[in-house]
C-alpha cells in the first residue's frame, strides 16, 4: 500500500529529526 509506506517514512523522518534535536540538547 503506497499510502502505508508513505506514511511510514514521514513516521521515520519524524523520530530521525526527534532524536536529532534531543541529541543536540543533551550535548550542551
Amino acid at each position: 500500500n503506497f499510502e502505508a509506506e508513505k506514511a511510514g517514512v514521514n513516521f521515520s523522518a519524524i523520530l530521525t529529526a526527534a532524536l536529532k534535536s534531543e541529541l543536540r540538547l543533551q550535548n550542551r
